[in-house]
């Protein structure tokens, strides 16, 4: 392809910032902001450092990136010499930064930007984006390379048990009637993120080891063609010892990774989290 062009991912979909390693991705950070200071999520906060003050009962709140700082990104980018961007945000309705990629794009009426809605969050889209950049090295266009982004992350969803609730709640994340039905009688809930959708709470237990093996029983049910782990932080070692020997016995054919959540999401999920990110 003779087409120059490069990648923009918001920070939410990324399992690191390793991935700027590639000399043609760029990250847009969201923000953690604690009172009057923010911090680029990835760079100005890690993980660790997001999960152990939440334990020590820090309170944060996130902020997407402005139209601003997209078009300062997009100039960036640009100025070296890329006409035709390709930017991968979080789900529309979980986040206002995909409005904000648009908006910036209108300030370049001469470049080819494009702005693709993953329609969900969280790491295992990086490994769809790597699919996407393998196609790209023998597509014949960069609309083609769009084309085929438009689809890619069809199919994603997330399976979790989340040991506190209400970070989703404070973050209007998870609706008060589902935060409602989540907190009934000190019950353990299972969340599900669809594409495109919502947070919602579609079943529960009393029992954490039921909670755990009622994830990774609707995730079978799905047939997923491939699945990773979400979690948090070294503290959340204990929870993560009982699930994953789950989710191995669950699915002996497949692969799978384990990704920390990055801070932006881990201020409205908690330190205390078992999920499985799959595609189906």
């Amino acid at each position: 392809m003779n087409e120059k062009y490069c990648i923009v991912v918001d920070s939410t979909l990324i399992p690191s910032m390793d991935v700027t390693k590639i000399d043609h991705v760029y990250v847009q950070s969201l923000y953690v902001v604690e009172g009057q200071k923010s911090y680029r999520d990835f760079i100005d906060i890690t993980p660790e450092d997001i999960y152990a003050r939440l334990r020590a009962g820090a309170t944060f709140q996130t902020s997407q990136p402005s139209a601003g700082d997209f078009a300062e990104t997009y100039q960036s980018m640009i100025d070296k010499g890329y006409d035709n961007i390709l930017v991968f945000t979080i789900s529309k309705i979980l986040s206002g930064t995909m409005q904000s990629a648009v908006m910036a794009v209108e300030q370049f009426p001469d470049k080819n930007i494009k702005v693709i809605d993953t329609k969900i969050a969280a790491a295992l889209c990086w490994e769809v984006i790597e699919d996407i950049i393998e196609f790209g090295k023998t597509a014949n266009s960069f609309d083609e390379v769009v084309k085929y982004s438009e689809t890619a992350f069809d199919g994603l969803e997330v399976i979790a048990y989340v040991g506190n609730i209400e970070y989703l709640k404070r973050g209007g994340r998870l609706s008060p009637a589902n935060a409602m039905i989540a907190n009934l009688l000190k019950i353990r809930p299972i969340l599900q993120l669809k594409s495109g959708d919502e947070i919602k709470a579609i079943d529960k237990t009393r029992s954490l080891q039921k909670a755990l093996e009622k994830v990774v029983e609707l995730v079978v049910e799905k047939n997923p063609r491939r699945i990773t782990i979400l979690t948090t932080d070294k503290e959340n070692e204990e929870l993560q010892n009982k699930f994953i020997p789950l989710v191995k016995a669950a699915f002996p054919n497949l692969s799978f990774s384990s990704y920390v959540l990055c801070p932006a999401v881990g201020v409205h999920i908690g330190p205390e989290i078992c999920a499985i990110m799959y595609q189906v």
